[in-house]
């Protein structure tokens, strides 16, 4: 039988051991836009949502451009087909990514997120986003598989963000 001093302490030493157990709650992290504007930053997984499904809509007419090819263009060479339907890889990705401009892509409406410039806070520019979607489905898939693989990420530098923007319920201004 314990003594009420010592259940005292008992539950003292335990309330600071459930403390310490207890998870601590972890608020996002805020960024704060060249406007001024305060934003959450999308999660890891949400934005491989959106860029994953980008890819895809990326890869389809890609793939529809090969299967196309395949049934009406005579091969003049070795692989004169494969090497037309890799050729019009980073033409889609650019065609979608100009048909996204100052616009969410069907990634990031699946997802919630927006990609906003740092800068100023603004959605991205008709050749911005062009260029934004030939990185996202090109070029940054390798970057990702060279850095697992031991690599750096080259200084890459952050000119855009991802951001929830159910979180943030931000509406984004349109561009001039």
């Amino acid at each position: 039988m314990t003594t009420p001093t010592e259940a005292t302490e008992l539950d003292t030493g335990a309330g600071k051991e459930s403390q310490a157990a207890a998870p601590a709650l972890v608020e996002p992290q805020l960024v704060t836009l060249g406007d001024g504007r305060t934003v959450a930053p999308a999660r890891d997984r949400e934005v491989l949502i959106a860029w994953g499904l980008d890819a895809v809509l990326v890869f389809l007419p890609t793939l529809g451009l090969y299967i196309a090819l395949c049934f009406t263009m005579p091969a003049p060479f070795p692989y004169a087909r494969e090497l037309t339907a890799l050729a019009g890889w980073p033409v889609a990705a650019v065609f979608y990514g100009f048909t996204t401009a100052y616009h969410r892509s069907v990634g990031q409406l699946v997802a919630g997120t927006r990609t906003l410039r740092i800068d100023n806070g603004r959605s991205l520019g008709f050749w911005r986003s062009g260029w934004m979607m030939v990185l996202r489905v090109l070029i940054l898939p390798v970057v990702f598989l060279f850095c697992l693989c031991g690599g750096s990420t080259f200084g890459i530098k952050d000119r855009h963000i991802s951001i929830d923007a159910l979180a943030t319920g931000l509406q984004v201004p349109p561009c001039r």
